[in-house]
Order: structure tokens, then sequence, then C-alpha cells
């Protein structure tokens, strides 16, 4: 998995013709270990990169079981506050990237359509200010597709989240007993 994933990443981005979208090698992230991820009781490996500047450009954050090296989550997180139009393109060539390896049977265009869609339900269902993007969120929508969810995740004045976890059952239960609206795509 770990090399692995910059390698899926800079495949898609290449045959797709996103090409600011090509990582870096995994060696290249910042990293750290932590005792779970935002959706997991697992002990983590988090791995985060940014282009350039947090403040401008994206940030795609990593979570990774370190037990099993199975991808937790991937979350693709932007300040709204310092836009500009190229670093949003880039934010949404990454979020569609990230649908396109972890949703294969998905075409280029329609994993675009998907991340617009995603993006548009964050100014929709936006989180009082004080509701943090952290350990055990609970989305407002979660899209279903093939044993992953995509959801946003956006705090009044603070970054917005593009998030894609695994999810089985078990998982859509629990987050449709806690409010979230379940949709199949």
């Amino acid at each position: 998995m770990r090399q692995g994933v910059t390698d899926a990443w800079n495949y898609v981005c290449r045959r797709d013709d996103r090409l600011d979208a090509v990582l870096p090698p995994l060696a290249e992230f910042n990293t750290y270990e932590a005792d779970q991820a935002i959706h997991s009781d697992h002990q983590t490996r988090h791995y985060a990169y940014s282009h350039s500047d947090a403040r401008f450009y994206p940030v795609l954050d990593m979570y990774i079981s370190k037990k099993s090296g199975d991808l937790l989550e991937v979350e693709l997180n932007y300040n709204e506050h310092d836009y500009r139009e190229s670093t949003w393109e880039l934010h949404d060539e990454m979020c569609a990237t990230a649908l396109t390896i972890l949703m294969p049977d998905l075409t280029p265009n329609d994993a675009m359509k998907l991340v617009v869609e995603v993006n548009e339900l964050s100014e929709e269902h936006m989180a009082p200010r004080g509701e943090k993007y952290g350990r055990k969120t609970v989305p407002s929508v979660l899209i279903c597709r093939n044993g992953i969810g995509v959801y946003p995740y956006f705090e009044e004045g603070s970054r917005s989240h593009f998030c894609v976890i695994p999810i089985d059952d078990e998982v859509i239960t629990e987050f449709r007993e806690k409010g979230t609206e379940i949709r199949d795509k």
C-alpha cells in the first residue's frame, strides 16, 4: 500500500491529464503516528502533503492503519478564506483523482461531477463555528458507492474537507442512527 498509493495516484493524474496534481514519493510527505484516525480506533500512520503553502494550496491527508496497512481515510482540505481559482482547481483535481482511484468504475468526468456535488453539499450543510473536524466527526450527508463513502465537512470560518472513507453496512447504520443522510450513487 505505502508507496503504491502515490504510484496509483500519479498514474491516474498522467492518464487524466491532471499533471498539477502529481504527488512526490511518500517519503517526502509529512508523517506521524497517532493512536487513532478520524473514524477508526486503529493505530494510524498519518501522511500529509501540500504542493506549497497550505494557506493557499489544498492539503492531502491519508490515514493508514499501522497494523494492517489498510487505507482508513483520504481527506483533502482547503482554506477557502485564501481562495485562488488556480489552487481551487488543483483541489478539485486532487479530489477527482482520489475518487478515480478508490472508485475505479467512475469515469474521470463522473468523478469530477461527484466532486462538484460533494463540494456544493459542504456549503449547504455547513457546521456551526466550533464544531471542528476531528475524531468521530459525523457527516451530514454520506454518498455511498461500492464500499466507499464520500462526504464534505465545512465548519463556518474554517477549512473545507472532502473526505473519502471505506464503509460497510455497520458504518452506514451507525451514521444513519446519528442523523447522517445516506445517498447511494
